[in-house]
């Protein structure tokens, strides 16, 4: 690899650095494959997030059937808060590793942080349905003590700071609470 000069990177955009970096990446002395993790358009994705996120969206279409349950099913109400949580646990099946994982979570979301399951999970339901607009509008209440979280481990450097900093997630910022506790299992769970 030919070597950086320093001075021409402090010419260069992040846009520009970050080319470079990845273009080294990808002829890397190990030889192995180069993960795109810069501003958009990854050319990975986290496919337990994902499925996760569908389980959620899976529960809540189960849960707001519940409650109204019009046009053979096509119009449902809104999901109710009071014991949400352990129907959710009753709902995952404990063999299947992504319910495993949302199991996990949930663990550590009471244990851990002390969350309160039914805030929680009521938060995680409404918001992937999308009954109504995130209130406080610039995070989901729960959210934003999980990604608090992960600020304090991984960018605070340990200072506990949660307290002093209010969370706006942009769409560069989809799943990140999902990412960080399914990354976090050998440090957290």
């Amino acid at each position: 690899m030919d070597k950086i000069d320093v001075t021409k990177l402090t010419q260069m955009s992040n846009f520009e650095i970050a080319a470079l970096f990845y273009k080294y990446a990808l002829t890397n002395s190990r030889g192995l494959r180069a993960i795109n993790v810069g501003r958009g358009n990854p050319n990975w994705i986290n496919t337990q997030a994902r499925l996760a996120l569908n389980r959620i969206v899976e529960f809540g279409m189960q849960e707001s059937l519940q409650t109204i349950s019009l046009d053979d099913g096509n119009l449902a109400g809104y999901t109710e808060k009071t014991g949400i949580a352990e129907r959710f646990e009753q709902f995952l099946d404990a063999g299947d590793s992504v319910d495993g994982f949302l199991k996990q979570a949930l663990r550590y979301t009471q244990d851990t942080m002390q969350l309160n399951q039914d805030e929680l999970v009521f938060e995680w339901v409404d918001g992937v349905i999308g009954n109504h607009y995130p209130e406080p509008s610039r995070s989901l209440v729960n959210v934003e003590k999980i990604l608090n979280r992960y600020l304090e481990v991984n960018l605070y450097r340990g200072r506990h700071l949660a307290d002093q900093t209010q969370v706006f997630p942009t769409e560069g910022g989809t799943l990140p609470w999902f990412i960080y506790l399914m990354n976090s299992k050998s440090a957290i769970f």
